[in-house]
């Protein structure tokens, strides 16, 4: 039985998210617009949560569309045709019919063109294991001595992205539940952010800066992290062989532990330099 290829859990699970996620906004936006009415009898008030509650509606309604349609996608090889299904129909196109075509940005994202006489299929980086199905899909080309149909050098390169994407998508599932330092994290931006918006002479815009600053500096030491794995698939990818290197879990180890502990070290001591000087101007000003 050959293998299907679906997108990947965020995205199937993620159009059930997002339809409650909006639904509950729309609900809010609803029932604010009917306490201003309550509360204030002003009916200006009142029309703007209703305009973003519909706003919400609209945004929140082509998400999910998206969401709904690519978790209804899939694709496998069986008997030199490739099937593609979604939740209308079901194509089935001869391995000797299909040219592709790649457009990505280099190993972080993108989209596989797979095109016949008559037809068009785009799947992006975010398919489960997409470079598994597209060297599968190359050997099925090349066994029908049809390598003509794709541009070799531009098919590595996009599989360098795919490779990565995969890798990087396991890691985000692998590290998804480890959420205590970021929470601790957020929980120092918060407090860090009100004791600076106390102070009359640094504000809200200035406090407000601070929690982002705060808050994003986990993003930047795990980016910073991806981009040194990336690079690493970079060095070690063979394009004559088309091969990729597997995930190497105690290298990737040693990354995030070296990005994260000099990240939140430094965050440590800017976050405890800046207390003590918002203490010490706090004395200042009560004199």
């Amino acid at each position: 039985m050959s293998k299907e290829y679906r997108y990947r859990k965020h995205i199937r699970w993620g159009e059930y998210a997002i339809l409650a996620f909006f639904a509950l906004l729309f609900l809010l936006m609803i029932g604010l617009s009917g306490f201003f009415v309550w509360k204030s009898r002003v009916v200006f008030l009142a029309i703007i949560p209703v305009i973003l509650a519909f706003v919400f509606l609209v945004e929140g309604g082509l998400l999910w569309y998206l969401y709904y349609r690519l978790a209804g996608t899939m694709v496998s090889i069986n008997d030199d045709v490739l099937i593609y299904k979604n939740r209308k129909s079901e194509k089935r196109f001869p391995i000797e019919s299909i040219y592709l075509e790649f457009s990505s940005i280099k190993y972080f994202g993108g989209w596989l063109k797979i095109k016949t006489n008559t037809d068009t299929i785009r799947l992006t980086v975010v398919l489960e294991d997409i470079s598994g199905f597209l060297q599968e899909l190359k050997t099925a080309i090349d066994n029908k001595q049809l390598s003509n149909h794709y541009d070799s050098h531009k098919l590595f390169g996009f599989l360098k992205t795919a490779a990565s994407s995969d890798q990087s998508w396991e890691r985000a599932y692998a590290l998804f539940g480890k959420m205590f330092l970021m929470i601790l994290d957020i929980g120092i931006a918060i407090f860090t952010g009100y004791v600076f918006g106390t102070i009359p002479s640094f504000g809200l815009i200035i406090a407000v800066f601070w929690v982002g600053f705060s808050i994003f500096w986990i993003t930047t030491a795990y980016t910073i992290a991806e981009i040194i794995l990336m690079r690493q698939i970079a060095k070690k990818s063979n394009e004559g062989a088309f091969t990729f290197p597997p995930r190497d879990l105690s290298y990737e180890k040693l990354v995030f532990d070296k990005t994260f502990k000099w990240g939140g070290t430094t965050y440590f001591f800017v976050s405890s330099f800046a207390l003590v000087l918002v203490v010490c101007v706090k004395i200042l000003l009560q004199r």
